[in-house]
């Protein structure tokens, strides 16, 4: 099996005045290349074997970014490019509106039946994912050393790529600027691999933080976890850590939404590696201090513990990306 992390290309001028940009060649601006910093910074753990990028600047400059944070190779390829969106380069949203008419429902469409619409003198949706993923089953068959994959790409081909597989929305994939998307490639078959949208919170409290004792389920090892949990419908992540605290420790909190620290990575528990994509908050108790009090939640909890600032290396090092949200929070 071949793991990929595919993400979008940082901002560009184009894309900030809805300009359709296609096969034509624009950098990222300076929004764009902070951007693709903070990509880089929140999926450092991931530690892929290679990037394989488009080979237009703006894919080519985020993919760039993240080598801050990766030590690893990369190759670039003009078959990762931007869906070719002929007459429609260069024009204006509004102009493209104008230039296709009534066509402009199937290109914003997810329908099967509309996979086979393109601009005139350009690809279609379906020959831009078939490019596509033609040349990564071909690279995977003839590069079996790399089994994790990073890929910088741009938007319309995330959603040409995950067009119809199991899990993705029946509207398609939102695609915002470096956005990521895990697939896996094994025995000649894509899928999809949701993310699971957390937050959690570091509450520090006289040289110690909150967390609590989880046994996994399987393999039945003991760990130290700071409180925090998957955001409900239509919750926010500030709404969502703060009641993922009350829940599992009892304590109320007032959290700091400006100390947010966003990190994406794999997390294993209860035998399942699942993706993550965590917001980590500073947070305080709301009310006086009061000795951890008996919690009724999962089976796996096993009571509420604060732990001291001198052991938070040893006590979270069995997750880097957990760790070094704590660490700098108590800064």
């Amino acid at each position: 099996m071949t793991e990929f992390l595919f993400f979008r290309h940082g901002e560009t001028d184009w894309n900030k005045a809805q300009f359709f940009q296609g096969h034509t060649d624009i950098p990222l601006n300076s929004t764009g290349l902070s951007q693709a910093q903070s990509l880089g910074e929140k999926v450092q753990d991931w530690n892929p074997d290679l990037i394989l990028s488009s080979d237009l600047t703006r894919a080519k400059q985020t993919a760039e970014g993240c080598l801050n944070f990766w030590k690893t190779p990369i190759q670039y390829s003009d078959q990762l490019r931007e869906m070719h969106l002929g007459k429609a380069e260069g024009l204006h949203r509004d102009d493209v509106m104008k230039l296709i008419g009534n066509d402009w429902v199937r290109w914003i469409s997810p329908q099967e039946n509309d996979e086979h619409f393109g601009f005139p003198g350009g690809e279609t949706k379906a020959q831009t994912r078939s490019r596509v993923l033609q040349f990564l089953e071909k690279f995977v068959r003839q590069n079996p050393q790399y089994k994790k994959i990073a890929v910088s790409t741009h938007g319309g081909v995330l959603r040409r790529i995950t067009h119809g597989l199991q899990g993705i929305p029946k509207e398609g994939v939102p695609i915002p600027n470096c956005v990521t998307y895990r697939l896996n490639f094994d025995e000649g078959q894509w899928s999809y691999i949701p993310v699971r949208e957390r937050a959690s919170t570091v509450v520090i409290h006289e040289e110690k933080i909150l967390a609590f004792k989880a046994q996994d389920p399987t393999n039945k090892n003991l760990y130290h976890f700071i409180p925090g949990g998957v955001l409900e419908a239509s919750e926010d992540p500030i709404f969502c850590a703060k009641r993922e605290t009350h829940e599992e420790t009892g304590y109320p909190v007032q959290v700091l939404p400006g100390s947010k620290i966003t990190f994406e990575y794999d997390f294993t528990w209860d035998g399942q590696a699942r993706w993550c994509r965590t917001d980590f908050f500073k947070a305080h108790l709301e009310g006086p201090y009061y000795d951890p009090r008996p919690i009724k939640d999962a089976s796996y909890h096993q009571g509420v513990i604060w732990i001291k600032k001198s052991e938070l290396s040893t006590v979270f090092s069995y997750s880097s990306p957990i760790k070094k949200a704590v660490l700098r929070l108590i800064d």
